[in-house]
């Protein structure tokens, strides 16, 4: 239900800045949303109606959209790539538990 009713909102609002209209997403979102990067699972649409920021940070977008387009993958994917190889530079693990080895952690 959820997919359907982000569909639905992600074309009424690229119908309307065609054509235009007024949208509630600053245009830095909208140009983000039309580049791919938005999903069901990372909704800028809803998510940041009446957001002042600029959009996406743009080294990150940009980096995104390079993992996007060499490694054919979707947005949500080249995300979590991204996150992943972010972390590794930090040293965590992709499952972000710390990489350390004198790191403590407590099991569950």
């Amino acid at each position: 239900m959820h997919s359907i009713a982000y569909n639905i909102s992600e074309i009424r609002t690229k119908i309307s800045r065609r054509f235009g209209g007024h949208i509630s997403l600053n245009s830095s979102f909208v140009e983000d949303l039309e580049a791919g990067l938005s999903s069901r699972n990372f909704d800028i649409i809803s998510q940041n109606s009446k957001d002042v920021r600029s959009g996406l940070d743009e080294n990150t977008k940009n980096e995104i959209k390079k993992i996007m387009d060499s490694e054919n993958l979707s947005f949500d994917k080249a995300r979590l790539q991204y996150t992943e190889r972010q972390f590794g530079k930090n040293g965590i693990a992709p499952d972000g538990t710390p990489m350390d080895p004198k790191a403590v952690t407590f099991g569950k």
